[in-house]
C-alpha cells in the first residue's frame, strides 16, 4: 500500500519522516511505522487507547497527529461489539467520544506550537500572509494554526456521531481560518441543524457564537448554508443580514470586501428576499428586513439593484428608507461604472421623483437625494437635480449640485453652490475629493468661457474658502485662463468680419483684466504664451486682440509676468519677451502683415524679425539637461528623461507632462 501523503506539510518537514518521528515516540514506535505503511487498522485496541492519552506529550506535527486520531476513531467504530472502548486516565474511566478526540487534538496542536515557539522557529500564521486590515486577516489573537485540519479530520471520521457542542466547536475552528473549504462549513451547518432538534433559541445562540468567531470571508458561506439547511425564523434571518451588511459596508475590517466580486454576499441578500416574498405572515419587521437587504447590496452592480428594487415594489415592500438605501447604492455603482442602461435610468428617475415628493423631513431622506444626484448627473438629468434643491432648500450642497448648474451654464448659481459646499466644513478640507476637484475645474473653465468680469471674484472666494493647505489656487486659475483661450478662439464663430474691433475687445479684455487680478506668482508662464498663440490665430482681429492682451498682461503684479516682461535686450529686438514671442509666432505662421502691424503698434523694426537676423534669440530659449544632454525649451521646467523616470507621460500634441 502506498504510504499516506499529508494533506498539508508543515514547516518542519523532517520531523514528519517516520525515522525522525520514531526516535521521538519511544513506546509508540510500532504505531508510527504502521501509520507510515497504512497498517494502522491491524493493531490491537489496547495499544490505541494507551497511545491516545500519551499522544499530546509526543508533540507530533499537526497533520500526523490528526491522521492518527482519525485512524483510531475509524478502527474503534468497526469493533464487533459496537461499544466504544474506555481508557483509564487519572484513575477514572472515560469513553472515547468525539469530544474526547477533540480535546486530545487540541492538546496535540497546542503542545506542538509550544515546542516550535520554544525552539526559536517562527510559526507562519495564515494572517501573516495578508496586510493588516485586509479582509482575510484573522481577528482572533489566538494561534489558530491547524484548527481547520481538526474540523476536516473530525468531519471525515466522526460524521453522524457528534453532539451540538462538538459541532459548534468545530464550526468555530473552521470559520476562524481562511483556508477552510466552503464545503466543510456547509456540512458542519447541516450537522448543527440536525443536532439542534428544532430548538430555535439554542440554534440562534449557536449561530451568534459562530458569527462572532468567523472571519469576514466565511460570513457568506455560513449564511448561505443556514438559508439552505437551517430552521429559519425572523430573528435568525435578521441576525444573518446584520453580519452580511457589516462586512459589505466595511465596518468589520475597514476595507472593501473583495468577496463582493464573487457575488456571495449579494446571493445572500437575494435569497433572503425570496424567503421574505414566500412568507405568508408579514409584520413591521418585513420592511426593516428590506432595509437590511438594501444595505447588503452596497457596491452591487446597477442591474442587480434595479431588479431587487422592482421585485420589492411588486411585493409592496417599498418605504422611503428603502428608497434612500437604493439611491445611495446607485450613486456608488454609477461612480464605479459611469454607465447606465435606459431601463435602469427609468427606475432611478422614478424612485428619485417619488422620494423628492415624499412628505418626509429632509434630514430623513437626505442620504438618498444626495447620492441620487450623482446618478442623475451621469444620466444627464440636471433638471431633476436643480429641482430637488428648489423643493428642499436645506439639502446640503454636493459636487453634483455644482455640476448641475455648470451643465446649464448658470455661472452665478454654480459659484454660490461651490461657496456653500466649501463652507459646509468649518474645520476646512483636509483633502479635496476627486468629484469636488472635477466640479471646481469644470466651473473654472465655464467661467473662463462664458463668465462675466463680476464672476471672477465670487469664484476666487469659493476656491479659497476650502481652506486646503495643499490646494494651489493658481492651478485652478489656469483653468480659467484655458477658458479664456476658448473664448478667444470662439471669436471667429461669434463675430462677423465687419464687426467693429471695439465690440470684439469688450468680449475678451474686461474679463481678462478681472482674471489677471487673481493670478499669483506661481502661475505657469506657458499659459500666457498659449493665449497669445490663440489670439494670433483669430482671423480679422488678431492685431487688436494680441496688442490688447499684451497691454493687460503688462499691468499685472504677478512676478511670473513681471519676469517675462523684464526680459528685453538686443536678442529680443529691444522689446519685451512676450511681444517678441508674438512676432516670432506670427512670422512662423506666415502672417507677414500681422508682424508689420504689431511692430508698428509696439514701435519696433520688423525687418530683423522677418529676415531672422542672427543676433536674435529663438522665441523660446533652450537649456541643456545635465542628465541626458537633451535641449529643452524654457517653456517647460522639466526634461523628458526626468518625466519618464518619475512615472509621467508626455502628450504628443501639447507636450505637457501628465500623471499616468
Amino acid at each position: 500500500m502506498r504510504p499516506p501523503v499529508p494533506y498539508r506539510l508543515g514547516l518542519h518537514l523532517r520531523r514528519c519522516h517516520p525515522r525522525a518521528t520514531k526516535a521521538r515516540l519511544g513506546r509508540t514506535t510500532v504505531l508510527v511505522d504502521s501509520l507510515a505503511f497504512g497498517l494502522l487498522d491491524r493493531l490491537p485496541a489496547y495499544d490505541h487507547s494507551n497511545t491516545l492519552w500519551s499522544l499530546p506529550q509526543e508533540q507530533l506535527p499537526p497533520y500526523l497527529a490528526l491522521m492518527l486520531l482519525r485512524h483510531c476513531w475509524a478502527y474503534w467504530t468497526l469493533v464487533p461489539s459496537g461499544v466504544l472502548l474506555k481508557s483509564k486516565c487519572d484513575g477514572t474511566e472515560k469513553p472515547f467520544t468525539p469530544q474526547v478526540l477533540l480535546s486530545i487534538a487540541e492538546e496535540c496542536l497546542q503542545g506542538y506550537c509550544r515546542e516550535v515557539t520554544a525552539s526559536g522557529h517562527a510559526v507562519i500564521e495564515p494572517e501573516a500572509r495578508y496586510p493588516a486590515g485586509s479582509l482575510l486577516t484573522a481577528r482572533s489573537e489566538l494561534n489558530r494554526v491547524g484548527h481547520h485540519f481538526i474540523a476536516e479530520r473530525m468531519l471525515e471520521g466522526c460524521d453522524g456521531r457528534m453532539d451540538v457542542q462538538t459541532v459548534v466547536t468545530l464550526l468555530r475552528y473552521a470559520v476562524a481560518i481562511e483556508d477552510t473549504e466552503g464545503a466543510t462549513i456547509s456540512e458542519l451547518i447541516r450537522l448543527l441543524v440536525n443536532a439542534s432538534n428544532s430548538s430555535l433559541l439554542a440554534y440562534e445562540a449557536n449561530l451568534r457564537t459562530i458569527f462572532v468567531a468567523s472571519q469576514p470571508v466565511h460570513i457568506a458561506p455560513v449564511v448561505l448554508s443556514v438559508l439552505r439547511f437551517g430552521i429559519l425564523s425572523t430573528e435568525i434571518i435578521r441576525l444573518c443580514m446584520h453580519h452580511v451588511s457589516t462586512v459589505v459596508r466595511g465596518r468589520q475590517t475597514g476595507v472593501l470586501a473583495f468577496e463582493n466580486a464573487l457575488g456571495g454576499f449579494y446571493e445572500c441578500a437575494v435569497a433572503v428576499l425570496h424567503w421574505l416574498l414566500d412568507t405568508q405572515k408579514r409584520g413591521p419587521w418585513a420592511r426593516e428586513l428590506c432595509i437590511q437587504i438594501m444595505s447588503c447590496l452596497k457596491h452591487a452592480p446597477l442591474f442587480l439593484l434595479c431588479d431587487v428594487y422592482t421585485t420589492m415594489e411588486k411585493g409592496s415592500l417599498i418605504t422611503p428608507s428603502v428608497q434612500c438605501k437604493f439611491l445611495a447604492n446607485c450613486g456608488i455603482a454609477v461612480a464605479m461604472s459611469n454607465a447606465i442602461t435606459p431601463d435602469c435610468a427609468n427606475v432611478i428617475s422614478r424612485v428619485f421623483g417619488s422620494l423628492m415628493s415624499a412628505e418626509s423631513d429632509t434630514g430623513h431622506i437626505e442620504e438618498g437625494l444626495v447620492h441620487g444626484c450623482a446618478a442623475l448627473i451621469v444620466m444627464g438629468r440636471d433638471d431633476l437635480v436643480r429641482s430637488v434643491y428648489t423643493v428642499h432648500p436645506s439639502l446640503r450642497e454636493t459636487p453634483h449640485s455644482v455640476m448641475s448648474h455648470v451643465r446649464c451654464r448658470d455661472v452665478v448659481q454654480a459659484c454660490r453652490s461651490l461657496l456653500r459646499l466649501a463652507e459646509s466644513r468649518e474645520e476646512g478640507w483636509i483633502n479635496i475629493p476627486l468629484p469636488t476637484a472635477h466640479a471646481i475645474r469644470a466651473l473654472c473653465t465655464l467661467v473662463g468661457r462664458h463668465g462675466a468680469p463680476s464672476d471672477v471674484v465670487p469664484l476666487y472666494r469659493a476656491i479659497v474658502s476650502f481652506h486646503n493647505p495643499g490646494m494651489i489656487v493658481s492651478q485652478y486659475m489656469e483653468y480659467v485662463l484655458s477658458g479664456v483661450c476658448d473664448r478667444i478662439a470662439s471669436v471667429n464663430e461669434n463675430f462677423q468680419k465687419d464687426t467693429p474691433p471695439r465690440i470684439v475687445l469688450e468680449y475678451v479684455i474686461p474679463f481678462l483684466r478681472a482674471v489677471i487680478t487673481c493670478i499669483g506668482d506661481d502661475v505657469n508662464a506657458d499659459m500666457f504664451l498659449v493665449m497669445l498663440e490663440t489670439s494670433l490665430r483669430v482671423q480679422h482681429f488678431a492685431v487688436p486682440l494680441t496688442a490688447s492682451i499684451v497691454w493687460v498682461l503688462q499691468r499685472s503684479k504677478s512676478l511670473a509676468l513681471i519676469d517675462l516682461f523684464s526680459r528685453a535686450d538686443p536678442s529680443t529686438n529691444g522689446i519685451a519677451f512676450l511681444n517678441y514671442f508674438s512676432l516670432c509666432y506670427a512670422r512662423d505662421r506666415g502672417l507677414r502683415e500681422t508682424v508689420e502691424h504689431l511692430c508698428a503698434v509696439w514701435r519696433c523694426d520688423a525687418v530683423p524679425i522677418l529676415k531672422r537676423h542672427p543676433s536674435l534669440a529663438p522665441p523660446c530659449k533652450l537649456w541643456k539637461c545635465a542628465a541626458c544632454g537633451r535641449s529643452n525649451s524654457d517653456r517647460f521646467n522639466y526634461c523628458l528623461c526626468s518625466a519618464l523616470r518619475n512615472g509621467f507621460v508626455v502628450c504628443r500634441c501639447c507636450r505637457y507632462v501628465q500623471d499616468e
